[in-house]
């Protein structure tokens, strides 16, 4: 085994793949496992439904039509069943499996012994939104050691308050907060926390 791969069969028994080594750093993050499990609840009500993804598939299935009768000799998967629908119903078959493998391991994310996953910050922290750079929107999170007077505010380089993410009381504890860049300028914004006589800043990049 390469020296940047983990054994998946560990984590996951029966499951082939490897990962690399830095996810299982960020599978122990308590802040990155609840954002993760925040997007994918957000996607799977969404994008992710089972009737969605068939019908994305069927789109891009008619988009092939034509390719289809050029080619079918050729690219078909043998297990598949030799033919284009037959490949077709495999697919939609194959995603919703991994939809549901997803939604019966993702709990496993920061499954730290002594409970880090619902350990309490020491101090106020603002981490780095992610993705970053970012198009449209990004995730910011802060986290908070005890119930505190919040102001989040974005601004622009030259100082100007763009937005006010979080503002008045909040209770202890990690907060995810969603910003969306539509409409704004490309370039740099700084991300300002201030909390209990704390200032905290990140910098982010949009990029229409």
């Amino acid at each position: 085994m390469d020296e940047w791969e983990i054994d998946h069969d560990t984590y996951h028994p029966g499951d082939w793949p490897k990962v690399p080594f830095w996810w299982n750093f960020l599978g122990h993050d308590p802040y990155f496992a609840t954002s993760v499990k925040t997007r994918w609840a957000e996607l799977s009500r969404a994008i992710l439904l089972p009737e969605n993804l068939d019908r994305r598939i069927d789109q891009i299935a008619d988009t092939l039509a034509e390719a289809r009768y050029r080619d079918v000799k050729r690219w078909p998967e043998p297990s598949a069943g030799h033919s284009y629908e037959a490949e077709i119903a495999a697919l939609k078959s194959w995603i919703r499996g991994r939809t549901l493998w997803i939604n019966n391991h993702l709990w496993r994310l920061a499954s730290v012994e002594g409970g880090a996953e619902g350990a309490q910050p020491q101090e106020p922290a603002l981490l780095q939104n992610y993705p970053n750079p970012f198009n449209h929107s990004t995730t910011i999170r802060f986290t908070l050691p005890r119930s505190s007077l919040v102001s989040l505010r974005l601004f622009s380089v030259t100082g100007r308050e763009v937005a006010v993410l979080a503002e008045g009381r909040w209770p202890a504890g990690a907060h995810t907060l969603t910003w969306d860049g539509a409409g704004h300028a490309s370039g740099l914004y700084l991300c300002r926390l201030e909390t209990g006589g704390v200032a905290r800043t990140r910098t982010l990049l949009l990029l229409q």
